[in-house]
C-alpha cells in the first residue's frame, strides 16, 4: 500500500467534494441526482481509504507491543564520534536550543569530505543529503532581486507558512463581506443564518533545486574557502528565482486585470489611481505594488502640470519607494512595457499563500567521470504558491 499515493487521493477527493458542496450552496441549490451520487461515491472512498490508515496504525501499535517493528536507528558511527568528540559536538545548547555554529560545523564538514557521522540530520530522498534547518540559511548579499512574492510577505510582515509533509491539500478561503450582524430583539423566536462564500486554493507542494555547483576538491578542501557560506546563498536564490518565475506566470495567467491602460508605453495619474482602487478596501490596508522595472521607470515619472515627478515628491527629501504609502516590490518576471502585457499587480500580502516544506535539503556528488576530482551541491526544498483571487488586481497595457 503506497501509503503517500493514498494521503494525496484522499486529499484530491476531499477537495472535489468540497468544491460540489461550495458551488451548490453558492448558487442556493441542492445537489442534483448525478451530484449526490457522485459524492456519496467519493464520501465512501475517503472512508475506505480512512479504514486502512486505522488497521495500518492498529497494525503498527500491535507489531511494536510484540517487538516485530523495525525501528529508526542513528547514522552507523554516531554513538562512536560523540564518545570521541564530547559534548562540545552536540547539536543542542544547555537550554534546549539548536547549536547553530555545530550545525554548520557539521555540514561543512559533510561538504569537504562526505562523511555523515557529524551531521545531526541526513535525508534518504535526497541521495548522500543533509537536511538544512532554517536558521543556517541567513540571508547573506547575492546581487539579485528577491523573490517578489515573498518580498511582498516580507514588506507587511506576514511569513510563508512551514509544513512538514509534501502531500497535497486545500487552503480554505471565505469570503464574508457582503455580511453582518444585526440587532436581535429579546423576545425573537426565529433566528437569521449568512453563509460566507467559500472557496479553496488547492497546494501541491512541488520539487524545486538550485541546480549544482561543481567545485575542485582543492578548492573544497582549502583552509580559507567556506563552501556552506559560499554556495548556501546563491542557491537559496536561485531556488527561490525559480519559483517567482513559475509563480508570476500562474498569476498573470489566473489573475484578474483590474485596469487596462490606454497606451502600451505610458500610464496617466488618474489609471494609478484606478488600478489602486480596483482592489476592494478589505484588501488594501496590507496590500504592496509588485511591478517589472519597466513600469516602475514610467510610474515615476509620471509628473503633473508643472512638470513635477508625483510620486517622488517628499516633504523630507527622501525617496520612500512607495506609491500612496504602498510599498512596491520590483520583479524580474512581470512583463515589460509593451503592448498587450500584464505589467504588474497591486496585491493584498494576506492574499498571497506561499507553502514552504521544511527542511531544505543539501546534495553532494562525488566521484562522476564527467567531473573528475570534483565535488558538486545542490539544493532541493518542496512549495507551492496560490493566491485569492479578490485580493490581486492586475494592470495590462492597451493592445496597441
Amino acid at each position: 500500500m503506497d501509503t503517500k499515493a493514498l494521503r494525496e487521493e484522499f486529499s484530491k477527493v476531499q477537495t472535489e467534494a468540497q468544491a460540489l458542496i461550495s458551488a451548490a450552496a453558492v448558487a442556493n441549490r441542492d445537489l442534483t441526482a448525478e451530484e449526490k451520487e457522485a459524492n456519496d461515491k467519493r464520501f465512501a472512498r475517503m472512508d475506505q481509504i480512512h479504514n486502512w490508515f486505522k488497521e495500518s496504525e492498529r497494525f503498527a501499535k500491535l507489531a511494536l507491543a510484540a517487538g516485530t517493528a523495525t525501528l529508526p536507528t542513528d547514522p552507523a558511527g554516531r554513538d562512536e564520534y560523540e564518545a570521541a568528540e564530547g559534548a562540545a559536538k552536540k547539536f543542542t545548547k544547555a537550554d534546549g536550543e539548536l547549536d547553530i555554529n555545530a550545525i554548520r560545523r557539521g555540514i561543512q564538514h559533510f561538504a569537504r569530505t562526505g562523511d555523515t557521522r557529524q551531521l545531526f540530520t541526513i535525508t534518504s530522498g535526497t541521495a548522500s543529503g543533509a537536511f538544512l534547518p532554517k536558521q543556517i540559511l541567513q540571508p547573506i548579499t547575492v546581487r539579485r532581486l528577491q523573490n517578489v512574492w515573498r518580498g511582498v510577505l516580507a514588506a507587511q510582515g506576514v511569513d510563508p507558512m512551514e509544513i512538514e509533509t509534501v502531500a497535497s491539500f486545500s487552503i480554505p478561503v471565505a469570503d464574508d463581506t457582503a455580511n453582518n450582524g444585526q440587532t436581535v430583539s429579546e423576545s425573537a423566536s426565529t433566528s437569521t443564518s449568512q453563509d460566507p462564500s467559500q472557496t479553496s486554493i488547492p497546494i501541491a507542494p512541488t520539487l524545486w533545486d538550485s541546480e549544482a555547483f561543481w567545485y575542485s576538491n582543492t578548492m573544497v578542501m582549502a583552509s580559507s574557502f567556506d563552501v556552506v557560506a559560499y554556495t548556501l546563498p546563491m542557491a537559496q536564490k536561485r531556488l527561490q528565482k525559480a519559483q517567482e518565475s513559475a509563480w508570476t506566470a500562474n498569476v498573470i495567467a489566473n489573475g484578474t486585470v483590474g485596469v487596462t491602460a490606454a497606451s502600451a508605453t505610458a500610464l496617466t495619474y488618474a489609471e494609478v489611481l484606478n488600478w489602486e482602487h480596483s482592489l476592494a478596501p478589505a484588501y488594501r490596508n496590507d496590500a504592496c505594488f509588485a511591478i517589472s522595472d519597466s513600469l516602475y521607470r514610467v510610474v515615476r515619472g509620471i509628473t503633473d502640470t508643472y512638470g513635477r515627478p508625483i510620486f517622488d515628491q517628499d516633504p523630507t527629501n527622501v525617496f520612500a519607494g512607495k506609491i500612496h504609502g504602498r510599498p512596491v516590490i520590483i520583479g524580474d518576471y512581470f512583463q515589460t512595457m509593451a503592448a498587450n502585457h500584464v505589467v504588474g499587480a497591486f496585491v493584498s500580502a494576506d492574499a498571497i499563500k506561499i507553502v514552504d516544506v521544511k527542511d531544505a535539503r543539501l546534495a553532494r556528488y562525488s566521484n562522476l567521470p564527467a567531473y573528475p576530482d570534483q565535488v558538486g551541491f545542490e539544493m532541493f526544498q518542496n512549495g507551492d504558491f496560490g493566491f485569492v483571487t479578490k485580493g490581486l488586481s492586475l494592470l495590462k497595457t492597451a493592445a496597441s
